[in-house]
């Protein structure tokens, strides 16, 4: 195995994620959210004044689908540069996974979104959140090439989907959980893209990064 980022472990992460994030879809098919999920919504935007709204509506922006469109042109732009396909073709893989899955989620389950703390205009389902589940499997890929190819430092890209996440609460278009399932379920996408690249990708052994 070339990063040794798949271990046994993380498998039984995976499988768990897979497990607890169907059970809790099943639970809320076509349903709002629970009482306390209005309480961490509502909290959520009372300390956030119209400036910090103004950072987070505008930080939700890099978890948006036409957003990926630049940077994945950028990656192929520093593929060619590096004469690393490899890089551009994992990166892309990281989406198409994530797109999968996430639409997989949305049109199962069919959740009602908490239209009443819109502080934006969103169209489509709420579970899971999609930004959150993205930006996870597509920030965390970046970073763990990234990390082999450059510098460790990049590991630090992975903040990113954390803050994404924490938007989508600010302008009030997911419930708590959305937030919360979408990111782990977006980790399960982003072990996925390595275990594909690590097996059929990337056959040398040039990748060193192990988390």
């Amino acid at each position: 195995m070339i990063g040794k980022v798949i271990t046994k472990k993380k498998i039984c992460i995976s499988i768990l994620i897979i497990v607890a994030s169907i059970i809790f879809g099943v639970i809320i098919k076509q349903k709002g959210g629970f009482n306390f999920e209005y309480s961490i919504i509502k909290f959520v935007q009372k300390i956030t004044n119209n400036f910090t709204f103004y950072i987070f509506k505008n930080f939700t922006v890099l978890g948006n689908f036409n957003t990926y469109v630049p940077i994945l042109l950028i990656c192929f732009i520093y593929s060619k540069y590096k004469h690393l396909n490899e890089f551009f073709y994992v990166v892309l893989l990281s989406c198409f996974v994530g797109l999968i899955v996430m639409n997989l989620y949305k049109y199962t389950f069919l959740r009602i979104r908490p239209i009443d703390f819109f502080r934006i205009e969103q169209q489509g389902y709420s579970y899971v959140s999609g930004h959150s589940l993205l930006s996870t499997s597509f920030y965390f890929t970046i970073s763990y090439l990234l990390c082999s190819f450059e510098n460790r430092k990049f590991v630090y890209l992975r903040i990113i989907p954390f803050v994404i996440a924490f938007s989508r609460l600010v302008v009030g278009v997911h419930w708590p959980t959305d937030v919360i399932f979408g990111m782990m379920v977006g980790y399960m996408c982003y072990l996925i893209t390595v275990f594909i690249a690590e097996k059929y990708i990337i056959k040398k052994s040039i990748l060193k990064f192990t988390s």
